[in-house]
């Protein structure tokens, strides 16, 4: 049972929202580190206990402006020196799951 019961029979809630949110799927913030954030151009990308699959990287608009794929390593250099500066979506494909971060180009 996720609840547990306090000598007053009352359900400890802060108990089961922990128990919730360390899910096994749940895409913590530490499983990927992007640095520098924001950055010129280039970053560096580092996954924990997974590998990178698949990076693309699109614009505010939702547009495509980057794509690699098959890389399969848990450390990777992001490129994008000469990009317009602004907020872009990275979208990391592991091989247990996906990560979705925000990154800065400034």
């Amino acid at each position: 049972s996720l609840q547990n019961t306090t000598p007053d029979n009352t359900t400890d809630v802060e108990e089961q929202s922990n128990t919730f949110i360390t899910a096994e799927n749940f895409d913590s913030r530490d499983d990927v580190t992007i640095y520098p954030n924001p950055s010129s151009g280039v970053f560096s990308i580092e996954i924990k206990d997974d590998a990178i699959i698949d990076i693309s990287v699109t614009n505010s608009l939702g547009e495509y402006v980057y794509v690699d794929e098959n890389i399969e390593k848990s450390k990777y250099i992001l490129n994008l020196t000469g990009y317009a500066k602004g907020v872009y979506y990275i979208a990391i494909q592991g091989i247990h799951k996906q990560y979705k971060k925000k990154i800065i180009i400034n």
